[in-house]
């Protein structure tokens, strides 16, 4: 039976023109990728511009990729992108520092918003500039460009209960607050200016979080705040946070544990004798013969 055959290396090899999404959709050039993801994060977080690491880490891809780095030189030097106004202008073609062209910022030109202006993204950005009626069509808005689901939660439980910290917050949906989606979802809130520290209620060790008034269309439309009580935020957070102190606990126990027994074998004459280390007694037996 013939084996069937390789394909060869050309075959194999991508065009840079050619790259496709890793979701199955349809194959979409490496520029297209690179604006409309630019698209993406100047609409989510509220920003005209980013620059090329920030897209890169954003698609969890390695910056260092030629094909992808070649691609954003060509947007610059066809127009479609420029350095950003509120950027000092790359000169340099150097990935060093904070204005590099891999490094700076930058934003769309006319002309690249008319190559990424797909009829979705152009609708969400449409939505951005344009101001909402009520509280309500805002808090629509706000769910609609979060990042991930954490997200959303965070938002619902500030609009609901009010101040809460980091912590408290973590606790009621269940999770830690170091958790990379609940950290970005916290942070990208925050970056919108949707989530601010409550100086009045900043007085239990930890700074207190609530909705700014920026999420509402009047800061009267506030609803009143059902407060949780104090003994199930407690009772959260020993679930969430006693856990993971015993096990730190368990841990350190466990490491001092193996350290006692080390140094108890190392001090003990008759665990070295069994390990065949003779002891002094031995060696006086052992000359007398």
């Amino acid at each position: 039976m013939k084996r069937p055959k390789r394909s060869s290396r050309a075959e194999l090899t991508v065009s840079p023109k050619k790259a496709k999404k890793t979701v199955g959709d349809k194959a979409h050039s490496i520029a297209d990728l690179l604006l409309s993801t630019m698209v993406q994060m100047q609409v989510k977080r509220n920003k005209s511009c980013t620059s090329y690491t920030s897209i890169m880490k954003a698609r969890k891809m390695n910056d260092r990729n030629t094909p992808w780095r070649k691609e954003w030189r060509s947007l610059i030097e066809e127009g479609f992108i420029q350095p950003a106004s509120v950027s000092k202008p790359a000169t340099s073609n150097s990935d060093g520092g904070g204005n590099g062209i891999f490094t700076g910022n930058y934003e769309l030109t006319e002309k690249g918003e008319d190559r990424a202006g797909t009829p979705e993204m152009k609708a969400i950005k449409n939505m951005i500039e344009t101001e909402a009626e009520t509280s309500e069509e805002q808090h629509a808005r706000i769910r609609k460009i979060c990042m991930n689901n954490r997200t959303v939660q965070i938002f619902d439980l500030l609009l609901k209960h009010g101040p809460l910290t980091r912590k408290e917050l973590a606790a009621t949906i269940g999770i830690s607050d170091r958790g990379a989606p609940f950290s970005y979802g916290l942070r990208q809130l925050k970056e919108l200016g949707y989530v601010v520290v409550d100086a009045k209620n900043s007085g239990r060790g930890s700074k207190a979080l609530i909705l700014s008034d920026k999420a509402f269309v009047d800061p009267k439309d506030r609803p009143r705040e059902i407060h949780i009580d104090p003994q199930i935020l407690a009772a959260n957070l020993e679930k969430v946070y006693g856990r993971e102190k015993r096990a730190a606990a368990a841990a350190k126990s466990s490491s001092l544990s193996i350290k006692e027994e080390k140094v108890k074998e190392e001090s003990n004459p008759a665990i070295k004798n069994e390990e065949g280390t003779p002891s002094p007694v031995q060696k006086e037996d052992d000359s007398n013969d």
